[in-house]
């Protein structure tokens, strides 16, 4: 199960790098960023705005809030799954199914 998710995680990291990269470049050419930039560490000594590079550190990546989230899930999956055996992987799967629906 563990190697499932290492692999699905793996597959979504690419992806997500490269959604990344192609908004940051959509950004950088339709949605310049002038005034914020100008606040920016980087952006006036370099002339060029946050969305293009600019800056020094560049904090406005997406945060990666759903990794605890996965790794609780995870542990409750193994713990009620695998260890104390309370619910069967077809149960897990049956109400996962019903609850999205």
């Amino acid at each position: 199960m563990l190697s499932a998710f290492e692999n699905q995680l793996r597959i979504q990291i690419k992806k997500f790098i490269s959604d990344m990269n192609a908004i940051e470049k959509a950004n950088h050419k339709f949605h310049p960023t002038p005034l914020s930039s100008s606040f920016i560490d980087g952006c006036i000594s370099s002339g060029v705005c946050s969305t293009g590079g600019g800056a020094i550190y560049n904090l406005s990546r997406v945060q990666c809030v759903g990794a605890v989230d996965a790794g609780d899930s995870l542990f409750a999956i193994k713990k009620a799954v695998f260890e104390e055996k309370s619910l069967s992987f077809k149960e897990l799967i049956r109400e996962f199914r019903f609850h999205r629906e």
